[in-house]
């Protein structure tokens, strides 16, 4: 190698896609304490089942979608421009075809990825490919991918509110209270609410004013394992829509871990150059 890659700018790309996160958790935090949505319940007069039907009295606001974007563009090209900078620190010049070598699978990454890193110092490059930026949707070089490609061709993932989830507290009192006379409990073979037909979904996206999102027939109203369901806590986010690696995954932890994992990432470059030097 024959220089010391200057990574201010990387660096500042990372902090800048950071500002831009804060200012997004801050709006979402805002928003949360609003209590824009809450469940309802509610008899359902012509089925007689006892249903909850989620109220929203605002959606996350549109204009979210471009910070978001903002936060995403400047963590996609701060890989680029760490790239660029090692091919200039080499004394080779940047073409247009430099980046970082993102793919959607191993076979692509083989074939494509020589003309992105070219002119690269071969540590760094070997540095890349054991990072193996081509594992499909769930790898996050991959989603950061997919997710800047979108923003440049649309109004970012439109944000919308999630059901997340739906969770039922009670005690060993109220089990003996459902089960009178039973001596004896085996907890883990006790039926489940979604085993005895209590419809409970795992996601509701995007949730819409009115949306039912748990359910116990008629027919189960007086069971013993509904009666031990009949208050339960609901969770909600605001969530990514419309790109599928995101789609109806929470905004903020998504970004969030999409972040550190790029600025850890970049951590592990420098050092390689310190190494060479000493």
């Amino acid at each position: 190698m024959t220089g010391q890659p200057d990574f201010t700018g990387v660096r500042i790309k990372v902090e800048r896609a950071k500002h831009h996160f804060r200012d997004l958790q801050a709006r979402y935090e805002r928003f949360l304490e609003a209590k824009p949505y809450r469940a309802v319940r509610d008899d359902e007069p012509h089925t007689g089942d006892l249903v909850w039907r989620v109220e929203v009295s605002e959606q996350p606001p549109l204009f979210w979608s471009a910070i978001a974007g903002d936060c995403i563009h400047n963590l996609r090209s701060s890989l680029d421009l760490l790239v660029c900078e090692m091919v200039r620190a080499e004394g080779n010049p940047v073409g247009e075809q430099n980046g970082f070598p993102i793919f959607k699978s191993a076979n692509a990454f083989k074939s494509g990825h020589a003309a992105k890193v070219n002119g690269a110092p071969k540590v760094a490059v070997d540095l890349i490919k054991h990072a193996k930026p081509y594992q499909g949707e769930n790898n996050p070089f991959w989603r950061l991918h997919q997710l800047d490609i979108a923003d440049k061709h649309k109004l970012l993932v439109p944000v919308g509110m999630a059901h997340k989830g739906t969770t039922n507290t009670y005690t060993m009192a109220d089990v003996l209270e459902a089960y009178p006379g039973v001596i004896t409990f085996k907890i883990h073979e006790m039926p489940t609410a979604q085993g005895i037909g209590i419809v409970a979904p795992k996601l509701t996206f995007p949730l819409e004013d009115g949306a039912v999102i748990y359910r116990i027939p008629a027919r189960l109203r007086s069971h013993p394992v509904a009666q031990m369901h009949m208050d339960p806590e609901f969770q909600f986010e605001v969530a990514f829509g419309e790109v599928e690696v995101v789609k109806g995954q929470p905004l903020i932890p998504t970004l969030s871990q999409i972040m550190q994992f790029v600025e850890g990432f970049m951590k592990l470059f420098p050092p390689l150059f310190s190494q060479e030097s000493s």
